[in-house]
């Protein structure tokens, strides 16, 4: 998968987190765009800092391992 930087990219990020995880896909529309450092990006490992959030690094970890298969 190639980087893809633009508001409709981060929402299909969103879209395919969903299905794994609504939580997850809710934190990233609605938590994540405040975090510094979020860039608007297709791929979650390259959206925000994940050790910042409340859910922390292995939460985000297993999310984008089930995104990759």
């Amino acid at each position: 998968m190639s980087l893809i930087f633009s508001e409709e990219a981060y929402q299909e990020l969103i879209e395919r987190v969903r299905m794994l995880d609504a939580e997850a896909a809710e934190y990233l529309d609605t938590k994540a765009c405040v975090l510094n450092g979020r860039v608007l990006t297709n791929v979650l490992a390259c959206s925000f800092i994940w050790d910042c959030t409340p859910q922390g690094q292995a939460y985000w970890e297993a999310i984008d391992e089930k995104l990759h298969g």
